[in-house]
């Protein structure tokens, strides 16, 4: 870079370390770099160019961008300063300005609109993570409606059509129902890797086996699901259920804290969706009172998956035994 000994020309990869004030002059510099393909920098405030007009945009290679800011709301400046069109992976780390809440309501919707504008719909991982130990939260922060998004502030969201992995774990999405839901993945064919809200917030999800079904239906890659949802038997011949495209590549669901009704049953339908799921993951941070007894109940679905897994794979070992002998066939089955 200018002034620093590097050639300008063949600086593939920047690590920038903690600049303090961020302007729009190092950006506009680092974005004429020809051959960048990954940036990494940490950034405690945001000093805009005095021309709006200015808005440093990166045409080169670079792929992965790296971001880390001291807040939310400055995130949210930072990235509406900044243009990644070419970028296919974000993994951006944030906190809140309040060191006591993991975000103020107020900043998300326009933190989300900022990751639409600052990148293209050619971004394939979008990971950001909230540096926020949720084990300190009080419960009545837990359980606060202010809290918690529905389907008009995830939207912008969408446009990022070519998406394999989307982390957004830590945001409460407790008024996200089954049809939004549904919108969303529609949106996301490609997802691998879906992390979504499975933090320990009380608010009641609205989400419940039918969102899952239709996770399942539409992406049809996923092989990793974090979400939290109300988990409780539905009906088998709703629309959803009734067209199941089992995914057998998931074999590790994490749950959260999701509240739960009638374990039996519900293990036997997270089942008829995925055949190979054995493993039931749950916060295992402080959990309030008011929810001790949910990891009881997820416990018993657990038992219950591992003993479908087991008669599966008798069943498929018998089905192979039967196969290679005929005489087996004719002393059962009579033929």
């Amino acid at each position: 870079m200018a002034g620093s000994g590097f050639d300008d020309e063949r600086v593939e990869n920047v690590e920038m370390g903690a600049l303090g004030v961020l302007n729009a002059q190092a950006l506009a510099h680092l974005a004429s770099l020809p051959s960048l393909k990954s940036l990494s920098f940490v950034s405690y405030d945001y000093l805009a160019d005095s021309e709006p007009n200015s808005i440093p945009a990166f045409t080169s290679k670079l792929g992965v961008v790296y971001i880390g800011t001291a807040s939310q709301s400055h995130l949210t400046r930072c990235l509406r300063n900044v243009r990644f069109p070419s970028s296919r992976s974000a993994i951006l780390y944030t906190r809140c300005d309040d060191l006591e809440l993991p975000y103020d309501p107020l900043d998300i919707p326009e933190l989300i609109i900022s990751f639409s504008e600052c990148f293209a719909p050619v971004l394939e991982q979008l990971v950001v993570k909230n540096v926020f130990d949720f084990d300190r939260l009080d419960e009545n922060v837990l359980e606060d409606l202010r809290f918690a998004f529905g389907f008009d502030v995830i939207a912008p969201l969408l446009s990022f059509t070519r998406l394999t992995k989307l982390d957004i774990d830590w945001i409460c999405i407790s008024s996200v129902d089954d049809d939004a839901l549904k919108r969303m993945v529609q949106a996301w064919p490609q997802l691998k890797e879906f992390s979504f809200g499975s933090r320990a917030w009380l608010v009641p999800p609205s989400i419940t086996l039918i969102g899952l079904a239709h996770i399942m239906r539409y992406c049809r890659h996923l092989r990793r699901l974090e979400i939290s949802f109300h988990a409780f038997p539905i009906k088998t011949n709703s629309d959803a259920f009734s067209r199941i495209i089992p995914n057998e590549k998931i074999t590790s669901l994490f749950v959260g804290i999701s509240p739960i009704v009638d374990p039996s049953a519900v293990a036997w339908q997270l089942h008829e969706l995925l055949p190979n799921l054995i493993d039931v993951g749950r916060f295992d941070g402080y959990v309030p009172p008011s929810v001790i007894g949910f990891n009881d109940e997820w416990d018993k679905v657990e038992e219950h998956l591992r003993n479908y897994a087991k008669g599966v794979e008798i069943g498929k070992r018998m089905g192979k035994l039967l196969a290679e002998c005929p005489l087996m066939n004719r002393l059962l089955y009579g033929f």
